[in-house]
């Protein structure tokens, strides 16, 4: 009898096995969806509810109540928009955006450019400044020059003395006026030099990083927002137990309804804080190595200040360098 052939392994076909890619921020689509069906049955079976319009109303009740619901609601939101941010920051993009930053932050406070990234960020200020102006008054029929050498910190009631005299136009005016008030917040240096820190000035170093003070004051946060949060739930949920009446179940549909409309906007605000992140990781790559590229486009000149018969003791040469 003959052997049955066997294939070569080589010849087998490998199989590839092809894991379709989950979409970020699926979860939160999926979960306001969700919450959307949810109301929408509350909603209708709300209807089958009577209400007696003679009911007496306790002013105590109703505070205890509204108490309760604001508690309840704040917590339960505060909870979900925290693991909705969380949810973002768990994704490869986010990730991928914060590895790059801080690598690139790292490269360039390692570099010798680190010393004129004050400089860079007075430069990108007064830059965005003139961009500005410049726009506001390419609008109007004005040029650079002619707003530096005429109108220039001119005050209100200069300008309405020009614009009587027909000086200028009431376009112009406003123009004018628009470019004399504009204030741009300095471009921060910490910015693209140290992630994640606090920017607060009278802090040290050393206090910037305190883990240990924040991972206590975060413990105590959680378990407050669970316990009203578990309260909140569970007096409800009593309530409408001990009391099936009619009221007490449309009273419940109804919290739960205002409940869920706010744990959406939470859930979608947290993510939204996630991407946000991203973005402004992203955005700090691309500057640090924009302000490594302006550095090495302007160069610092050192020139040196006196001659040899004015030197110092210890005929130590001094240098100045002179900015752009």
């Amino acid at each position: 009898m003959d052997n049955i052939p066997v294939k070569n392994k080589a010849e087998v076909t490998n199989i590839t096995v092809i894991n379709k890619p989950k979409a970020d921020g699926a979860f939160v689509d999926v979960f306001m969806m969700a919450i959307t069906v949810v109301i929408f049955v509350a909603m209708i079976a709300s209807y089958f509810v009577k209400i007696d319009p003679s009911a007496t109303i306790s002013v105590q009740e109703v505070t205890v109540e509204v108490v309760w619901m604001l508690a309840g609601t704040v917590s339960i939101g505060e909870l979900i928009k925290r693991y909705s941010r969380n949810r973002g920051r768990n994704t490869e993009a986010y990730k991928q955006a914060e590895a790059n930053a801080r690598e690139k932050m790292k490269r360039l406070c390692d570099s010798p450019y680190r010393s004129r990234v004050e400089e860079y960020c007075e430069n990108y200020t007064e830059n965005t400044i003139k961009s500005y102006r410049k726009h506001q008054l390419s609008l109007v029929g004005i040029t650079p020059e002619e707003y530096c050498e005429r109108w220039l910190g001119k005050g209100t009631r200069e300008l309405f003395q020009a614009l009587k005299k027909k000086e200028i136009s009431f376009d112009q005016f406003k123009a004018i006026r628009r470019c004399n008030k504009i204030k741009i917040k300095a471009y921060d240096p910490n910015f693209i030099t140290s992630y994640n820190a606090c920017f607060t000035m009278d802090k040290t170093p050393s206090e910037m990083y305190d883990a240990e003070r924040a991972d206590r004051i975060n413990t105590v946060n959680s378990l407050i927002s669970a316990t009203v949060s578990a309260l909140f739930i569970g007096r409800m949920f009593v309530n409408v137990a001990l009391n099936m009446t009619s009221a007490a179940v449309f009273s419940a549909i109804i919290k739960v309804i205002m409940i869920l409309i706010n744990v959406s906007f939470k859930a979608s605000f947290g993510w939204k804080l996630s991407q946000m992140e991203m973005t402004r990781n992203l955005l700090r790559g691309d500057e640090t190595e924009a302000c490594i590229e302006w550095c090495k486009r302007n160069p610092v000149p050192v020139q040196p200040v006196g001659n040899s018969e004015q030197l110092p003791q210890g005929g130590i040469m001094l240098f100045k360098g002179t900015g752009e």
